[in-house]
């Protein structure tokens, strides 16, 4: 408890993200930190020098109490960087967050995810491949990511609660009520099937415009790549993508009607070199190795009882086929095709090169 108490004091000191990393580095861990008196006295003297008022660490330690205190009333779990629940891809990303308040599953939070994001003006196609794509990504056991705002995110929730894995809903606000409000029952749904709400905010904060991008780097952060559906030239979704990038994760994006203006950010990430995607397959394909690494794809026992018994082996043991070519000849619908074409190339049975599936010898 006291650590953890420390951990939400640093959070609570008046300083940015980056300095409190800083002081953290410098005193070797967070209760060092309060007991290392040449580092709080430098501190003291900063904030004398611009006239600033520095809290006590009896203050601190009040606020910090009155945090833990009020997460435990409103249900909410606190996460610190040093916790083996804590997620491991957000240690990776510049400026990570120092504690997570966390509701729901935390082991959700593991895994491989992806995150899905877009307009909060969504067209109904648009809604329409967000939740699709949401839906066969988590039956194949990839969790989805996104900011549970209107529009494309919403979809994207739906569509992973019918799917097989947990959906995550990264918070601009604190714990409480959510944002946006009619957005309540989508999050007590997201609770009920397993998986989690997350901030890095505190209760009680105010929700202001830039705590939106701070949010999206989590959204990217958590996740082996991010999918644009629908997105303006100027939108916060771009924002994502951008912050994904640099982060080091796949950009993917969906090319829309060239007369919506929701798909001009689309185009515009695929001009820049993310990957365009047609099907959630494109997305498995991308993800290939990291998804084999992190774990197998839940196989589903009707279309594909073992990799190596699938009949369709025996078709591209003699030539390599497309996917119109394999429907002719195995009698499975394209869905049923698609679902086990996907877990013979994650299981490095088969792979895929401009359309065409081959054996992999």
């Amino acid at each position: 408890m006291s650590e953890l108490l420390s951990w939400l004091q640093l959070t609570q000191l008046p300083i940015s993200r980056r300095q409190q990393h800083k002081l953290l580095e410098r005193s070797g861990s967070v209760t060092g930190l309060f007991n290392d008196v040449e580092t709080l006295a430098q501190l003291q003297n900063h904030f004398d020098k611009r006239g600033i008022e520095l809290p006590t660490q009896g203050e601190l330690y009040e606020r910090a109490q009155a945090l833990h205190e009020r997460c435990e009333l409103l249900g909410w779990s606190i996460l610190t960087s040093d916790m083996s629940e804590f997620p491991e891809r957000l240690l990776d990303i510049p400026d990570p967050p120092l504690v997570l308040f966390v509701k729901g599953r935390s082991t959700a939070l593991s895994g491989p995810q992806l995150a899905i994001v877009g307009s909060r003006k969504a067209s109904p196609l648009g809604a329409k491949v967000a939740h699709r794509c949401a839906k066969h990504l988590s039956d194949w056991g990839i969790g989805i990511v996104s900011g549970l705002a209107k529009g494309i995110d919403t979809a994207a929730h739906q569509g992973a609660l019918e799917g097989g894995s947990p959906t995550l809903a990264v918070l601009a606000n604190g714990p409480g009520p959510v944002y946006p409000r009619a957005n309540q029952q989508l999050a007590e749904q997201i609770l009920e099937e397993g998986g989690a709400l997350i901030t890095e905010n505190p209760p009680g904060c105010k929700l202001e415009p830039w705590r939106f991008p701070e949010r999206n780097r989590l959204i990217s952060g958590l996740t082996l790549g991010t999918l644009v559906v629908e997105a303006g030239l100027k939108s916060g979704s771009l924002v994502t993508a951008n912050l994904a990038a640099s982060q080091g994760r796949e950009v993917f994006a969906i090319p829309g009607a060239l007369s919506n203006p929701e798909a001009r950010g689309c185009h515009q990430l695929i001009k820049q070199g993310a990957v365009l995607v047609e099907s959630p397959e494109d997305i498995l394909s991308a993800l290939h190795s990291e998804l084999r690494e992190l774990c197998p794809v839940k196989v589903q026992p009707d279309l594909a009882p073992g990799l190596g018994d699938s009949p369709l082996l025996r078709f591209l043991s003699a030539s390599d086929m497309t996917l119109e070519e394999l429907v002719d000849v195995s009698g499975l619908s394209v869905r049923q095709l698609q679902i086990e074409l996907a877990q013979l190339e994650l299981g490095g049975v088969i792979v895929r090169c401009s359309g065409r599936y081959f054996r992999n010898n």
